[in-house]
């Protein structure tokens, strides 16, 4: 019976070589928390393009965003069903100027990219759905996520773990941004963002990400710790070419 149920898990992953990806990945009462901290200047210099900026701490550090995030339900073409997702990058200057505040109601009396909080260049993905891992062009991976009342905590096996104490803001917000490579920008876009502040640590437990962060553990920083916690009901990824 296991081995049926893992031969079916398989096959509705598999695609044709012939079908295309989605271009977009609607999601649905999801949970994201987010650790921005302070990384190491030689190794993300290493790993960032020169065409990209990297968005530094008051000391010069540049910053790295982890992110770990679990949807009750992510669209995938004719794929439906909850995941939990993680991501680490590097955070950015919008190379576009959308922004987080991109999606506020007076555009005109607002630049987009400003607060620089919004835009990561990434560095890698996991989840795990296949379909997600697949669309991400990430790793599937079993992904630990805990939400308490108060408290968090997320752990990508080998990887990194957040942890962190939040308490939520009243109302919502409208919030743009987009992951970026040298190949493709992944927008993100709602008009249905519940944010919390959060305090905590990202801890590395691989070697490569505690050179990335040029220690074992990093808190996060002050500041952009102000939307470390979020809820949304629907939020849409879109994928495309630069």
């Amino acid at each position: 019976m296991r081995r049926l149920t893992i031969l079916l898990a398989l096959a509705a992953c598999a695609a044709p070589a012939h079908a295309a990806q989605p271009t977009s990945m609607p999601t649905a009462n999801c949970d994201e928390h987010e650790a921005v901290v302070d990384g190491d200047a030689a190794a993300v210099a290493a790993r960032l393009p020169a065409e990209f900026t990297p968005v530094t701490d008051y000391d010069g550090s540049p910053l790295i965003v982890a992110h770990a995030i679990r949807c009750a339900r992510v669209d995938l073409g004719d794929h439906s069903g909850p995941a939990t997702f993680a991501n680490i990058g590097v955070m950015i200057q919008s190379p576009d100027g959308v922004g987080c505040a991109s999606g506020a109601p007076v555009v005109g009396a607002v630049k987009g990219d400003v607060p620089s909080s919004c835009n990561w260049y990434s560095l890698a993905w996991w989840s795990d759905d296949c379909h997600v891992a697949k669309w991400t062009d990430g790793s599937r991976t079993p992904i630990a996520f805990s939400l308490g009342e108060s408290t968090f905590h997320a752990d990508v096996p080998d990887t990194f773990a957040i942890d962190d104490g939040f308490h939520m803001y009243p109302g919502t917000i409208s919030v743009r941004g987009a992951y970026w490579t040298t190949a493709e920008r992944l927008g993100i876009s709602s008009d249905t963002i519940d944010a919390g502040i959060a305090t905590g640590t990202l801890t590395a437990e691989s070697p490569e990400i505690e050179a990335l962060l040029g220690a074992p553990q990093r808190s996060f920083v002050l500041g952009y710790n102000s939307v470390a916690a979020v809820h949304w009901d629907a939020l849409t990824y879109e994928r495309r070419s630069r």
